[in-house]
């Protein structure tokens, strides 16, 4: 199969990485139980709608282009894409990334992980990639006030992650998106929101994403438990999403907000 085949597969790719890589990096993991697919339970605004509601940024149906193309396959079913995830993330990005992927339900949990970034907590049960086997690096602890500092090493970790987003071909991202999103709003009415838009909710995403904070003094962290959390309330009270940039450092946290702006440009244009 030519690698041309396969490039239905991107936006998915970038999808996961933007959403999963980052926590690959950040050695955490919370309390929250949530469950995904049909066993969680609708937010509070999606039982309060009587009808289904126009998207306000739909993504054209490509169905007869796909019919008429024969270098593109038609999806496969939601319950069987795993595979086909796993199979093309080894083909284009090799299979050390491959093999960090979540081997059941991925779609699903990309999904719920787009749907959580704004909350405060993202359960590690629906988080499409693996925690983080290295440990993680903190300054010198100050012995008076019981505060560690967030090792500027650690942003180095992300490196990764930006490398690919600026090599990145946005235009054509956008459009293969457009071919793939059948599964992942199949996957957001799986969430509990039969009458709600996919598409609508990665915009809000990206619209709280880039109203992250800039961080350009020293990060002070502190451990009252287990985990790090910020010492500073404003930052520790920000949602889970707005916390992974800040944790990239805020170099990295620009260059992402940029990808993320542009990116928002695009799938506002592609759904006129």
């Amino acid at each position: 199969m030519s690698n041309d085949s396969w490039k239905w597969f991107t936006p998915i790719l970038m999808i996961t990485t933007i959403v999963g890589f980052a926590w690959y990096l950040w050695n955490s993991s919370d309390d929250l139980d949530f469950k995904i697919l049909k066993q969680s339970q609708p937010s509070q605004r999606e039982t309060s709608i009587s009808k289904p509601v126009t998207p306000q940024y739909p993504i054209p149906q490509l169905m007869d282009t796909i019919l008429d193309n024969e270098d593109l396959k038609i999806l496969p079913p939601l319950d069987q894409s795993d595979s086909y995830f796993i199979l093309a993330i080894e083909a284009i990005l090799g299979k050390e990334i491959a093999d960090l992927l979540s081997e059941t339900t991925l779609i699903e949990k990309i999904v719920a992980t787009v749907d959580n970034l704004p909350n405060k907590h993202v359960a590690e049960r629906i988080r499409p990639i693996a925690g983080v086997k290295e440990q993680f690096l903190v300054a010198t602890q100050s012995t008076t006030n019981g505060k560690y500092i967030l090792d500027l090493e650690n942003f180095k970790r992300y490196d990764f992650l930006i490398n690919l987003l600026s090599q990145s071909n946005l235009g054509e991202m956008v459009e293969l998106y457009k071919r793939f999103y059948p599964l992942f709003q199949e996957a957001y009415i799986g969430l509990g929101y039969p009458q709600r838009y996919f598409n609508d909710r990665v915009i809000e995403v990206i619209d709280h994403l880039v109203e992250t904070p800039e961080i350009e003094e020293t990060i002070a962290l502190i451990r009252p438990h287990v985990l790090y959390e910020f010492a500073d309330p404003n930052l520790e009270k920000l949602s889970s999403g707005q916390k992974i940039l800040i944790r990239m450092g805020n170099e990295n946290a620009l260059k992402a907000k940029k990808f993320l702006g542009e990116l928002r440009k695009l799938l506002i244009s592609n759904s006129d």
